[in-house]
């Protein structure tokens, strides 16, 4: 995705860099970055925003079918109808991120743990390798 792509679908959600960012899991600079084209997004937020894509896809054909049905509603009801979706839509990203990023937590942690294990097992046989030497 471009940084105007990303640009492009922020302005389009009418949501500040810092606003954008939490939904994402980052800090506004992060998203600043990406808007400029001097950093990448990970890969979890790429995934977090292109299912907040999909979600706001989903979110316009369900509203579009509410005002078919709803012709003579009022547009403050309207606008509060979709208010509510959008915070339905974000408390549920903000959902699906913390469990993404406790999972690539997780997966990191045992990274970690077999790296330090492989280096102690390579220090034990550099140690021995020296001891034979001498």
């Amino acid at each position: 995705m471009s940084n105007l792509e990303i640009k492009k679908i922020r302005k389009k959600m009418g949501l500040t860099q810092n606003q954008f960012g939490k939904m994402l899991g980052v800090g506004a600079r992060s998203v600043q970055t990406w808007e400029n084209g001097t950093g990448k997004m990970s890969k979890t937020a790429q995934i977090l925003l292109n299912k907040i894509i999909e979600d706001a896809q989903t979110s316009q054909k369900i509203t579009k079918n509410s005002d078919n049905k709803n012709a003579q509603t009022s547009q403050k009801t309207m606008k509060e109808q979709r208010e509510e979706e959008v915070d339905i839509s974000i408390f549920r990203l903000i959902k699906e991120n913390k469990a993404l990023l406790e999972k690539e937590n997780a997966r990191l942690e045992n990274e970690v743990r077999r790296l330090r294990e492989e280096l102690e097992n390579l220090k034990k046989e550099n140690s021995l390798l020296l001891s034979k030497k001498d």
